[in-house]
């Protein structure tokens, strides 16, 4: 009998948990478009490190084999990737599904626990709808961060009603090492908790715990750094990862901090999330100054405040300001979305929380209204995965597939200015690691890595030569240009050690084969 009378409200909350689910779903789904195989052409960055990656999974070693800046996660992300998706970019887009679910469930629960039901449903949506505008193709270490930023958000907040914080701290400082093997700059969110817990400790008094709490998330965050330093040593390629992944950085961003850019490109790259957010952060501004009492409300809005200059300082570091740098906003977002919408709704807020199912079907309708194209393009894409197969499993490249008809598996092609995608969907190596070249910045290794790259071109001339300036024609100096040096001042672009070198060698050795989607294609004499 107890069990009967239970049961509505048993099917209720299944039922509201089936509705929740299908609303998030469906916005990640429509995040997820853009990074759709079958419909979208792979980028140059996540063409990179699946290049990368493909050479580590062929027994190559990053930064000695395959030469990238980046920290390792993201080749390790992706050669698991490819391992699932039996080479293919299905195992990328699978996994960014489920990085960007882990994201969404966790951001989920933490927006519930602070602002309950309604504005939990709205703030996701509101910054899922951000991400969209800034994922710019999927596969950038910054979305493989969200799961670790909201992660530790929500330990700390979690572990502001324990006394015993020990494992919280754990994970918080796990989550920031592992953040770091992504990108160092992408710990915006963790590096506000520690700044908050110092806030606080010092107007507390809480000198003792905050040493403890420190050291605890401090020893955590060693442990990922302290793995991947022995996996490059234990290969004997400590050197070039560290020179690669931290030193080369280091004058990359050197002395480019740009705060402006950072904020006004994050706010306008964001689009309609960025407005929601900007004002939602302004009232929380607000809140601070108003409230006097430091209960465990204030401490978090003390952390927004702090997060959204963390983050505009991290993204703003190299002073260039790309649309994928802001993906590491998505927590703050998230947070000050929900905390507008709470606040400026309340009485909607209190409304809807007695009727959650009614709220979330209505949300969901609406959602589907809005973006009717997204269950359609996953039924499409499906059935040709299921009954078309023949047609292919993900869009084809020209370039690559002129590539494959025209050279052996051993022979070498090199991609001019970084798009080593190409090379990856051809599979056909690069006869030089330096992949980008001549994108590179001046530091104490860019002579030797113009140095190796003229040497190897001259040593292992590839069979043919791909002028991807066509895909970056305002950094990138075309083959045929005759003078090199006059283009690069015009530009405003870093001219590359041994530049009018390398270009005289490709001119004396290399005559044009085709014109490919307007991309020239030159073969060795």
């Amino acid at each position: 009998m107890k069990k009967y009378r239970n049961f509505p409200k048993f099917l209720r909350q299944i039922v509201l948990a089936f509705l929740v689910g299908s609303f998030l779903a469906l916005f990640i789904l429509l995040t997820l478009e853009q990074a759709n195989p079958m419909n979208t052409k792979l980028e140059r960055d996540s063409g990179i490190y699946l290049y990368v990656s493909s050479s580590l999974l062929k027994g190559g070693i990053p930064y000695e084999t395959a030469w990238e800046t980046k920290p390792p996660g993201i080749f390790f992300i992706n050669a698991f990737a490819l391992i699932l998706g039996k080479g293919s970019r299905w195992g990328i887009w699978f996994i960014e599904f489920l990085s960007l679910s882990a994201s969404t469930i966790l951001g989920f629960i933490l927006l519930k626990k602070q602002f309950r039901l309604p504005s939990a449903l709205i703030g996701t949506a509101i910054w899922l709808l951000g991400l969209n505008h800034v994922l710019a193709g999927g596969n950038f270490t910054e979305e493989y961060s969200l799961p670790f930023s909201f992660a530790a958000l929500l330990l700390w907040v979690i572990s502001g009603n324990n006394k015993n914080t020990l494992w919280m701290d754990f994970g918080i400082g796990l989550c920031t090492g592992f953040a770091i093997i992504l990108r160092p700059n992408n710990i915006g969110v963790q590096t506000a908790v520690v700044l908050t817990l110092i806030f606080v400790a010092v107007r507390t008094g809480q000198y003792r715990k905050l040493w403890s709490r420190l050291t605890v998330i401090g020893i955590a965050t060693f442990i990922p750094i302290f793995a991947a330093g022995l996996f490059f040593e234990s290969r004997g390629a400590f050197n070039e990862f560290l020179e690669a992944s931290l030193l080369y950085n280091l004058f990359y961003t050197g002395g480019n901090l740009d705060l402006r850019n950072a904020l006004i490109g994050g706010i306008s790259n964001l689009g309609y999330a960025g407005g929601i957010s900007i004002i939602g952060y302004f009232l929380a501004i607000g809140q601070t100054r108003i409230q006097r009492e430091y209960s465990s409300s204030n401490v978090f809005l003390i952390w927004i405040v702090i997060n959204g200059i963390t983050e505009v300082i991290l993204s703003g570091l190299s002073g260039k300001s790309f649309e994928h740098y802001f993906i590491c906003w998505m927590p703050l977002v998230a947070v000050t979305s929900a905390y507008l919408v709470s606040n400026i709704f309340p009485g909607f807020c209190l409304w809807s929380e007695k009727y959650p199912i009614r709220l979330t079907l209505a949300l969901l309708l609406i959602g589907l209204l809005l973006f009717p194209h997204t269950p359609k393009e996953y039924i499409n894409t499906l059935a040709q995965l299921t009954y078309q197969r023949e047609k292919g499993i993900q869009r084809t490249d020209p370039i690559a597939e002129y590539i494959n008809a025209h050279t052996a598996t051993n022979d070498h092609i090199l991609i001019w200015g970084g798009q080593a995608g190409i090379n990856f969907l051809s599979k056909r190596d690069a006869p030089t690691p330096y992949i980008f070249y001549p994108l590179f910045e001046p530091s104490p290794f860019t002579d030797r890595i113009a140095t190796e790259y003229y040497q190897a071109l001259k040593q292992r001339p590839p069979t043919l030569i791909v002028d991807g300036s066509v895909f970056d024609p305002e950094k990138i100096v075309p083959l045929d240009e005759k003078n090199p040096l006059k283009w690069t001042a015009e530009h405003g672009i870093y001219a590359n050690p041994y530049l009018v070198e390398i270009l005289s060698f490709i001119r004396q050795s290399y005559s044009l084969k085709t014109v490919i989607s307007n991309t020239s294609i030159y073969q060795l004499k």
